[in-house]
């Protein structure tokens, strides 16, 4: 896995990879296997959608800095869960809602999934 994140074009040009575009971290071994990825490869910002509070909140390794887990609500208009990057989904745009809706699913020029200073990205709900 890290000789294809060092190798393959579409990451190495834009330096972004999302982990899991559907399914979830299986266990600990699972996310400590990401983790192990994520610091072979610095250079490469990570982003890590996932339902699995407990996997992640008793984690027990150093997460790099690398390496975005974004804990995603459960429900539509609910509070973020506790952890300090989240993603909702909403029924009203806000300021950090995210625009692939609005580009046929695609990030473009986007990277607030991956920036670790927006606490809470929402996704509209369609």
């Amino acid at each position: 896995m890290v000789y294809i994140m060092k190798h393959q074009k579409a990451v190495v040009n834009s330096g972004l990879f999302r982990w899991h575009d559907s399914g979830d971290i299986q266990s600990q071994a699972h996310l400590d296997k990401i983790v192990q990825v994520a610091k072979a490869t610095p250079n490469i910002k990570y982003w890590l959608p996932t339902k699995e509070s407990n996997i992640i909140q008793n984690y027990k390794g150093v997460i790099p800095k690398n390496l975005i887990i974004r804990l995603s609500g459960s429900f539509i208009d609910a509070k973020p869960p506790k952890y300090k990057n989240t993603s909702t989904v909403v029924s009203k745009k806000n300021n950090a809602t995210c625009k692939a809706y609005n580009n046929f699913g695609k990030c473009g020029n986007c990277q607030k999934c991956w920036d670790s200073s927006i606490k809470n990205v929402s996704y509209l709900n369609h």
